[in-house]
């Protein structure tokens, strides 16, 4: 993991993330709605399992703000059912995402059975989705549940999580969509997922 390649800093992207207390959910939709957003995609249900390896690798680069730092997912969408494996790299605060389809749920067990990365946390929740002026996006993540696989406890969130993602060779200022009630954050839906359930062993 070193330096991004030309094709790679073309979809560099940064990503301002907030906490938004539930009940300021309708409240902050309207707020951004008035300055020009609109809704880009149905609101959808997100499914994630995230990887890491047995020195739990992923997570400390995470907790300790390395400078260089990934993260392997498997995402899903309710109303799809294709599995696909995110890589999520990046370098101090711009990042990029490597995406492979792996199909099917029989695709899914075997790239799980093969890979040196186990899975140590799994989640789930509903996404709203906005994009306004300059092609800035807004996402709005609500109902968060975390899970250990294979355990039945789930470990619901209490507050929505609010990202502003602009490109990185792009100078947006975003603050005009950050009203005083929204809490600027590094919530990780992987390590602050960890952190909740209070287990890291894989």
């Amino acid at each position: 993991m070193g330096k991004f390649s030309e094709r790679e800093q073309l979809n560099l992207r940064q990503e301002k993330k907030y906490i938004l207390k539930r009940e300021d959910l309708f409240r902050y939709i309207r707020f951004i709605e008035l300055l020009g957003f609109v809704k880009a995609n149905e609101t959808t249900i997100v499914n994630n399992i995230y990887l890491d390896s047995p020195e739990r690798d992923s997570f400390y680069e995470n907790i300790n703000g390395d400078y260089l730092r990934s993260k392997t997912r498997i995402r899903w969408y309710d109303r799809e059912m294709k599995f696909v494996v995110e890589e999520k790299i990046k370098r101090s605060s711009s990042g990029f995402k490597k995406r492979t389809v792996i199909g099917g749920k029989l695709e899914l067990q075997q790239y799980l059975a093969t890979n040196s990365k186990k899975p140590v946390i799994e989640n789930r929740y509903e996404r709203r989705y906005f994009i306004g002026p300059d092609q800035v996006r807004i996402t709005i993540d609500d109902l968060l549940l975390f899970k250990r696989p294979n355990s039945n406890m789930v470990i619901p969130y209490k507050d929505c999580i609010v990202e502003i993602k602009f490109d990185t060779f792009y100078l947006m200022d975003t603050s005009k969509a950050v009203p005083s009630y929204l809490q600027l954050s590094k919530f990780s839906k992987f390590a602050d997922g960890l952190s909740m359930l209070g287990e890291m062993s894989i």
